[in-house]
């Protein structure tokens, strides 16, 4: 028994942290779930926007050579140009009307003084008067002893109407001298060609970018935009040859740009290549959803399977107690019964021998032999009855009872231990009353009622029972008594198989709790039921409920 009791202890401690710890494993399942689901698309975003801006940098690197190219040939045509200016004016038309014909982007050529004035061209013949030493090209390209080109801002055509900008050289003579300037009109259509063939997403930008802060040209989602101000990249543009940067309001249009660049040659020019944020991450975020909601099902599959898991181990923890309660009931059971069946069988073999060895007290002594016998009869009676009713295989034959006859017959056999105690016994039933039981068992349930009232009442008490039909076709039959009185978790424990009020061996009052959860069975196993309705100090009444 003490081997079973530590089993039983380990188990239940056991199933106890087990049930303390379910909530923070389930908690730590949830967080590593996140966790890892989290660093998974940290990791994936980075992976995504590397791609992205090395993508934006082969594009820009595409598109650089591409204009570099045009620009780096119209500029070999520039420098055939200035120089034919110096062989003469008819030999410089031709060269100039040569250069336009196998040309067509170029629209014209023009020299200007130095003095401003439009001194040649290839498109006019009559040349304007006025002074063009206040434009931009030309105060920069006279103040500047390098000899690079000057890429103008776009410009509308005097023939056309279409936008274009001009490629500009200075004109020197050997010794330095500041004569003019020689310039190309260019078609920036001619460099954005290729630009708009490249699919970069939703809102996808390509531009020409000047050092000045204006545009050549942009294509954005693959179609040709008005050129606009872009100042607000220059200080990067001038920086560095090539590079990156996030940009969450692009200078050029407001939208959240990852936007790389890469200088055209030695032009004061840049390409650069934005690709908006939303289209670069949409695959991302669609996968970052589908994280979510593959998250959000773990999650709660595990919480649903942490709270069925809890309640099988609440289950399994209330088994174990309710199994821990039976052992400890057997064992009070075991430790009552000894002392409840040895006090009749030692009475019995007492008197026995002494009715054997003394024979003038085989009258005297035969009472007490056969009370105590009966006192034992109504023990093993109930041990086996009780298990019975517990494996469910009591053997009822149920049939019109007459109520009379029964409470009559109860009464004859529990007026030996009241008259004992001086109880009185009044029964108040009508003489036609039956119900639907067993009547051999509900004597027994009676009995054992009528028995423990006697039990818990004292000396001169009293005990009534009462049996009547309700509207619905019911018996309802009442015992009560003058006893000693229960509150309700005595209730409770004299309900529960072995189990007794006064606890211990050593009691003021004997049995072995089976009486009442013995009696309960019965009754419920006839389609009836039994309650107790008690007060310390103010006696009981067992109501027993049985079919009409």
């Amino acid at each position: 028994m003490a081997g079973k009791a530590v089993s039983m202890t380990g188990m239940m401690t056991w199933a106890r942290r087990l049930l303390e710890n379910q909530n923070m494993l389930c908690a730590v399942a949830i967080v590593v779930l996140w966790s890892v689901l989290a660093y998974k698309d940290i990791d994936t975003y980075i992976e995504v926007v590397g791609d992205t801006t090395n993508n934006a940098k082969n594009i820009a690197l595409a598109v650089e050579q591409h204009v570099d190219a045009v620009l780096s040939g119209a500029d070999e045509d520039l420098k055939y140009a200035r120089d034919s200016y110096f062989l003469g004016e008819k030999d410089a038309q031709v060269a100039y009307q040569h250069l336009k014909s196998t040309h067509s982007s170029f629209e014209r050529f023009t020299v200007i003084n130095s003095e401003g004035i439009m001194i040649m061209s290839s498109f006019l013949t009559k040349l304007p008067t006025q002074s063009f030493s206040e434009r931009d090209y030309f105060k920069a390209l006279k103040n500047s002893t390098a000899d690079i080109p000057y890429v103008s801002k776009n410009l509308k055509s005097f023939l056309s109407g279409k936008e274009i900008f001009l490629l500009a050289r200075a004109l020197r003579d050997d010794r330095g001298k500041f004569l003019g300037v020689v310039t190309m009109s260019f078609d920036p259509q001619v460099m954005s060609g290729i630009a708009a063939n490249i699919d970069l997403g939703d809102k996808g930008l390509i531009a020409l970018v000047g050092f000045d802060g204006f545009e050549r040209f942009r294509i954005v989602s693959g179609q040709e935009k008005e050129v606009a101000e872009a100042a607000g990249i220059l200080d990067k543009l001038r920086g560095n040859d090539t590079g990156w940067v996030y940009s969450k309001n692009c200078p050029i249009d407001g939208t959240a740009r990852y936007i790389a660049w890469k200088r055209v040659g030695s032009f004061p020019l840049a390409v650069t290549v934005g690709i908006a944020k939303d289209a670069a991450l949409s695959e991302f975020w669609r996968t970052v959803m589908y994280d979510v909601i593959v998250a959000l099902c773990l999650s709660i599959a595990m919480l649903l399977f942490s709270n069925a898991l809890r309640a099988k181990q609440q289950n399994l923890v209330r088994a174990i107690e309710l199994a821990e309660e039976g052992n400890r009931a057997k064992s009070e059971f075991i430790a009552n019964m000894s002392h409840e069946i040895r006090t009749p069988l030692n009475a019995i073999v007492g008197f026995t021998q002494i009715m054997v060895e003394r024979k003038e007290y085989s009258d005297k002594f035969a009472n007490h032999v056969l009370s105590a016998s009966r006192h034992l009869l109504e023990l093993v009676t109930n041990v086996i009855e009780m298990a019975r009713a517990t494996s469910g295989s009591l053997r009822l034959s149920c049939e019109k009872v007459l109520l009379k006859d029964v409470v009559q017959e109860c009464s004859d056999i529990s007026a030996l231990i009241r008259e004992d105690k001086n109880i009185s016994f009044d029964a108040c039933v009508s003489s036609d009353l039956t119900c639907m039981a067993d009547r051999v068992y509900l004597k027994l349930a009676l009995i054992n009622i009528i028995t423990n009232a006697v039990k818990f009442t004292p000396i001169g008490g009293s005990i009534k029972i009462t049996a009547t039909q309700s509207d619905e076709g019911k018996v309802n039959i009442a015992v009560s008594d003058s006893g000693i009185g229960m509150s309700s978790d005595d209730i409770k424990i004299a309900l529960t198989p072995f189990g007794q009020v006064s606890n211990g061996n050593s009691k003021e009052y004997g049995g072995a709790g089976l009486g009442l959860p013995l009696t309960k069975r019965i009754i419920e196993a006839q389609g009836g039921m039994l309650s107790i309705r008690s007060e310390i100090g103010n006696g009981t009444v067992v109501m027993v409920r049985l079919p009409g």
